[in-house]
């Protein structure tokens, strides 16, 4: 960040962590830059960014004593499991820590995109790094759907958040010439998701919309499975459901604009009973906590 200000480079693609397994920035190291971010170079690059991918985190424990203190600590068992490679929350934060909970971890990333209004592209992407729920990270977002308006917004991935009904539908009204949007482990906190999927029959814009593990504020998840079978729909590789006991669970699904109008995101009944321990429910639940963690 401080040479793309130094440079006043005419960047137009600013990749941050994206795709990179549990590497992310903390959202409260993104708000210390906020003095960076008022400089004049650092607005004259930012004006010229038309896609930026960041994925950022939640406080991360960097006190290395802490962090030798809390595995020294660890139990048999949980030493055991971490000495077999398969990881331990073991010196991370808890989700009521003070210093995790901080009012200054959450406008950052608002303030970032702030300098950028010239995004056409944005992915943003939410890891979980403490120990808990971080349901207090739904200001992370609060605070951009209520500062952030990008006229030029055509594209939009968002994964891994917390967010509320309101705020979810305030930012997409903002920017209803989206023509691409994929949501992925969307956390809603209060609401429910019908009024968002009302919402976005009518974004007269919109081509294709991708859906993948929509969460309630109960805790459930979204089941976006047709009320009609089509032949491909019954030939589903295994990627995008899982079976239970009574029918299979459906939690990704990408719409085109036909899809949209035909369907008008109506879903079949979410099928009852638990689900087996299939490879696919496996991959599923493994997938997703290298997607949102914690680690």
């Amino acid at each position: 960040m401080s040479a793309i200000a130094r440079s006043e480079a005419a960047v137009k693609t600013l990749i941050i962590y994206n795709k990179s397994l549990r590497c992310s920035v903390p959202t409260s190291d993104i708000n210390e830059l906020a003095s960076l971010f008022g400089s004049k170079g650092f607005n004259a690059a930012a004006q010229h960014v038309r896609f930026l991918a960041l994925s950022v985190s939640t406080k991360v424990e960097t006190d290395l004593q802490k962090i030798a203190n809390a595995y020294a600590e660890m139990s048999e068992a949980d030493r055991a499991y971490y000495e077999a490679g398969m990881g331990t929350h073991s010196g991370l934060l808890s989700d009521d820590d003070p210093a995790a909970i901080s009012e200054d971890n959450y406008p950052g990333v608002a303030h970032l995109l702030k300098q950028m209004p010239n995004l056409e592209n944005l992915h943003l992407h939410f890891y979980n790094t403490m120990r808990g729920i971080p349901k207090s990270y739904v200001k992370v977002f609060s605070y951009i759907a209520d500062e952030i308006v990008l006229p030029s917004l055509r594209r939009l991935t968002l994964r891994c958040f917390y967010c509320d009904e309101a705020l979810l539908l305030k930012f997409l009204r903002a920017h209803p010439n989206i023509e691409r949007l994929e949501m992925r482990d969307i956390n809603l906190t209060t609401g429910s998701w019908s009024s968002v999927l009302d919402l976005l029959l009518t974004m007269p814009s919109l081509q294709e919309v991708s859906f993948h593990n929509l969460w309630k504020p109960e805790g459930s998840m979204l089941h976006l499975g047709p009320k009609e079978l089509s032949k491909s729909d019954r030939e589903d590789d295994g990627n995008s459901s899982f079976a239970c006991m009574s029918g299979m669970m459906v939690h990704t699904r990408t719409f085109s604009r036909k899809d949209i109008q035909h369907e008008r995101f109506q879903f079949a009944d979410m099928p009852d009973g638990r689900q087996y321990g299939s490879p696919q429910f496996h991959r599923w639940i493994t997938a997703l906590k290298v997607e949102c963690g914690p680690p």
